[in-house]
């Protein structure tokens, strides 16, 4: 009734079998056939081997690269690729063959190592399969969604042993061998330290160069280096954390603990968390490439100024855009909580720029002042209104929730500047 027939795998489709299981090298016929009809077309009697080896760059290789992009090809058949491609380069025919003068290994390497940078078939067909797995991390299509769903899982796809699913799935997924291979992590240690330098033959020192003293690896960065320890001992302080810093899992553990949700102080840490590792890195770039050192305090500085600078600008824009709407409706006024926070946070930064000893305790209590600022204004505009509305409903009453939310932030700013001792843990903690 529907005009649909029953078909059977393999099938073609877009000149290419489509089929469950591996594709054997009778499958992949039609991609040797359609190469050699190629050469068999072309008038090459009169051309030199440049003329030769660009037809093979832009032509034979581009046909069997469109077959590699969708799946992996035997070993057997991209040895009769390569084949067809020698026998035309030289001797212009593919029929008959001769000694060659040049490996074909040779020939794949770049002009720069003495090659002619000729395609590798089996590494292009490798790249081509981490392709669709950075595509099975990365994009949003229906088949990834639905291979997450029925394998991946919610784990790294490279780490995934889905031997249930179809051959084509599972090469996709054991795909990141060939990153460890060639000396690429696929887990954490993805930053360029002199240990994944030293494993690429790189010969480097190996020593830190933020102590000078340790093997310099990804989870010694961060943070078992003393260097980098006092760092984050110090931020932790800032915040008004107490307790010692701990190794770079460790650290991540106590992160997906006690830090959740989407409040001020969830967000501040991580950005002091990312920061930190931010700065840290910088720093040991700078000692390495430009040879100058900045001291643990302050790189604490440096940070703590950037969040200043972040915080200043978003007042800005904010009395901005206050600024365009008070202008559109006749009326000239800005908010004066957003002038105030403004000009603490300029003093905020005046002040950690004069006073490098201050540069972790001040910071945090001067940014915990602007906000009770901000509150405090807030509390007053809000109580200034509704006097006026009272007095013209002849009522003299005043919310009390203003007058004891005034009241709090007025003993909490006096607290606050009376007892500086307190400033480390008592402003996280109002």
């Amino acid at each position: 009734m529907t005009g649909f027939t029953t078909g059977e795998l393999p099938f073609r489709y877009l000149g290419v079998p489509l089929r469950s299981k591996r594709l054997s090298v009778s499958q992949c016929q039609p991609l040797l056939d359609k190469m050699l009809g190629k050469n068999k077309q072309w008038t090459v009697k009169f051309l030199s081997y440049v003329g030769r080896l660009q037809l093979i760059k832009s032509v034979l290789i581009a046909i069997q690269s469109f077959w590699s992009q969708i799946f992996p090809l035997p070993k057997k058949t991209i040895q009769l690729v390569e084949a067809i491609c020698r026998k035309f380069l030289w001797t212009g025919d593919t029929s008959s063959s001769k000694k060659v003068l040049v490996v074909w290994d040779k020939l794949c390497r770049p002009k720069t190592k003495g090659g002619l940078n000729v395609t590798d078939l089996g590494t292009w067909n490798r790249v081509a399969l981490l392709k669709h797995l950075w595509n099975l991390c990365k994009k949003d299509k229906l088949w990834i969604r639905w291979v997450h769903v029925y394998y991946v899982k919610g784990k790294d796809p490279w780490e995934v042993d889905a031997n249930q699913a179809s051959w084509i799935i599972r090469k996709i997924l054991q795909a990141g061998k060939y990153m460890n291979e060639a000396g690429l992590n696929t887990g954490m240690g993805k930053l360029y330290t002199k240990y994944t330098l030293n494993s690429w033959g790189i010969q480097v020192s190996p020593n830190c160069p933020l102590c000078e003293q340790e093997l310099e690896c990804h989870k010694h960065l961060f943070f078992a280096c003393p260097f980098s320890v006092d760092v984050w001992r110090r931020l932790l302080a800032w915040l008004g954390i107490t307790r010692r810093p701990g190794s770079w899992d460790e650290e991540l553990k106590w992160a997906m603990d006690h830090v959740k949700g989407k409040g001020s102080k969830t967000m501040i840490y991580r950005m002091s968390i990312t920061g930190a590792v931010y700065h840290l890195w910088l720093e040991r770039n700078r000692r390495v490439f430009q040879q100058e050192k900045i001291c643990s305090e302050d790189i604490v500085r440096h940070y703590i100024k950037s969040v200043s600078d972040v915080y200043l600008e978003f007042a800005k824009e904010t009395r901005r855009k206050e600024s365009a709407v008070a202008q559109q409706g006749n009326n000239n006024g800005v908010s004066p909580g957003i002038t105030k926070i403004t000009s603490r946070i300029q003093i905020w930064t005046a002040e950690l720029s004069n006073d490098p000893q201050q540069s972790i305790r001040q910071p945090m209590q001067g940014y915990i002042k602007s906000v009770s600022d901000v509150y405090l204004e807030f509390a007053k505009e809000t109580r200034r209104k509704e006097s006026a509305v009272a007095q013209q409903g002849n009522n003299n009453g005043v919310s009390p929730g203003i007058t004891k939310i005034t009241s709090r932030i007025q003993i909490w700013t006096a607290e606050l500047s009376n007892d500086p001792q307190q400033s480390i843990r008592q402003p996280m903690q109002g």
